[in-house]
């Protein structure tokens, strides 16, 4: 997993690229050869990374920035790893920071047709998650989104996916959420 951040030299407008390389914690993959990144996603800020690996797993990360002579370097420090909440091995197409301003509820999706709920902020690692929202037999989850109008108190879930396209298509799942 790669960053790249850039620096402006405003003597001669030229761009320097540095790179950031995010490492996965040693023993990671015990016993394996590892896994691939499948998706990954930024928090508002853009201090919070969400990594979903096809292991099933998910790798929290965050990111701080640091100057030293003049330079802007990224300091990335892996905070957390969710694992527990899908199927082992399954992988996982996607993760996204929502639940308010401080975006407290990460959520991630993937093959084995699960929704689950993450605390966002969470350290170490996690063995399960806040709560599993959806469970779709038979039904591979490759894309979500939700709505994020502030200040509402009900937002919609998309859910979209499926194994076996029918006369009018797949199916896509749609949710009213509440926050009451």
């Amino acid at each position: 997993i790669v960053s790249l951040d850039t620096t402006v030299d405003t003597t001669n407008d030229a761009i320097n690229e540095n790179q950031c390389v995010l490492s996965l914690p040693h023993g990671y993959f015990p016993g394996a050869r590892g896994g691939h990144l499948t998706a990954l996603s930024w928090d508002k800020t853009g201090r919070r990374l969400a990594t979903c690996i096809a292991s099933g797993r998910v790798v929290l990360w965050t990111i701080v920035q640091e100057e030293n002579d003049g330079y802007i370097f990224l300091k990335p420090s892996c905070v957390a790893i969710l694992n527990g909440g899908h199927d082992p091995g399954r992988p996982l197409f996607g993760a996204k920071y929502c639940g308010g301003t401080d975006e407290r509820i990460l959520l991630t999706w993937g093959t084995d047709g699960k929704l689950c709920a993450w605390d966002s902020c969470s350290s170490g690692e996690n063995q399960a998650p806040m709560c599993t929202l959806v469970t779709l037999e038979n039904y591979p989850i490759y894309t979500l989104d939700i709505t994020s109008n502030t200040g509402a108190t009900k937002h919609h879930i998309a859910l979209g996916g499926g194994s076996d396209a029918g006369f009018l298509g797949v199916p896509a799942y749609i949710y009213d959420v509440s926050r009451e």
